[in-house]
């Protein structure tokens, strides 16, 4: 059992305002504002210092001394640390109070006795310690809350990222729909419009080579025909000093066998233009009437049709030839084995995918 000096100095209120003021420091977190985190570390402070004392010989303190220091404590200490711990955001000012009420109390304390080198020395180590473990624990809790918001943030920024390219996925297949629907239309135009352009030439030419053909008619008419009726002229004249001359009468045969001739040959040069003429004209009526002619038609044979006829007139230039009707069934029957072959492929391959 203790002297009533050690008991006088242990039962004072003094200590009872500290452990209060130590709980209330320990439920604190450490601001961000560099001012009020100095605060808060003087407080800190101070409590460590009036517990360094406690550790000294009782002996040395008087009751007034410890009735000062617990009386400025209270009043310009305390009051607004209880304050501040009960609304921070609200009694910010409060703590900065509380830290410059320790003038008073260090006033007080200066009538204390010094600490012994022992206290001193535990006094420092002390602060030392509990500034690590407060600066350690204050790390760990702002390490901790950067990286949950770290997370936060960055499950945020993902679910906005697959929002994104499940949007972006979405309108590009409906893109890539409308393209490929824009394309198929845009092949059917030109095709149509190549087509078109393919039948008015083949039209054209057909009205040149007839135009040609009937030209080339009238001129073989009119070069054989002119030399001739003179010849019949000439044998059938009541004149017979005309027909007694060898001389004139040969003069008018060869002029006459060379204008038919040359009539033979305008008449042949008719001929061949007119046959180009009915070609041209077969082939332009074709091509204007395909589509129709196939529209009913399964796939595979509107395939082998239009295959066919991009064949023989756009790549070889063929109109026709004599053999175009068992030709022409040959040529079928194999571009109908390449549309159904092409057909199982895009089947299987389908398929597959």
């Amino acid at each position: 059992m203790g002297s009533i000096w050690e008991t006088r100095f242990n039962n004072h209120p003094l200590w009872a305002l500290i452990n209060q003021i130590t709980g209330e420091l320990e439920g604190l977190v450490l601001p961000d504002d560099v001012d009020e985190a100095d605060s808060l570390s003087r407080l800190q402070w101070l409590v460590e210092t009036i517990q360094d004392h406690r550790q000294e010989d009782p002996r040395r303190y008087s009751t007034r001394m410890l009735d000062n220091v617990h009386i400025h404590i209270a009043a310009n200490v305390q009051a607004h640390l209880a304050r501040y711990a009960r609304d921070s955001d609200g009694c910010a000012p409060d703590l900065r109070a509380a830290a410059d009420g320790i003038d008073a109390v260090l006033e007080q304390l200066g009538t204390w006795p010094a600490l012994s080198p022992k206290g001193a020395g535990q006094a420092q180590s002390l602060t030392i310690t509990a500034y690590k473990r407060e600066l350690e624990k204050e790390i760990k809790d702002s390490l901790e809350k950067q990286v949950s918001d770290a997370m936060q943030n960055y499950r945020a920024h993902l679910n906005e990222l697959e929002e994104t390219l499940m949007t972006a996925a979405l309108g590009a297949s409906r893109d890539l729909a409308s393209l490929a629907e824009m394309r198929s239309q845009g092949a059917n135009v030109v095709a149509a419009l190549t087509q078109q352009a393919v039948a008015d030439s083949y039209g054209k030419n057909a009205r040149n080579k007839a135009f040609a053909g009937w030209t080339w008619d009238l001129m073989g008419l009119t070069v054989g025909g002119v030399p001739l009726v003179i010849l019949l002229t000439h044998y059938f004249s009541s004149d017979s000093s005309i027909l007694a001359s060898p001389a004139i009468t040969l003069t008018r045969l060869g002029i006459a066998f060379t204008a038919i001739g040359l009539g033979c040959l305008c008449f042949a040069r008719g001929a061949v233009n007119h046959r180009e003429s009915r070609r041209s004209k077969r082939a332009d009526l074709r091509l204007r009437t395909v589509h129709g002619f196939i529209a009913n038609q399964p796939e595979e044979v509107r395939e082998a049709v239009l295959e066919g006829m991009a064949n023989r007139i756009y790549l070889q230039g063929i109109l026709e030839s004599k053999d175009d009707n068992d030709g022409g069934r040959v040529e079928l029957a194999t571009y109908l084995a390449r549309a159904r072959a092409r057909r199982e492929a895009d089947y299987y391959l389908g398929g597959e995918n």
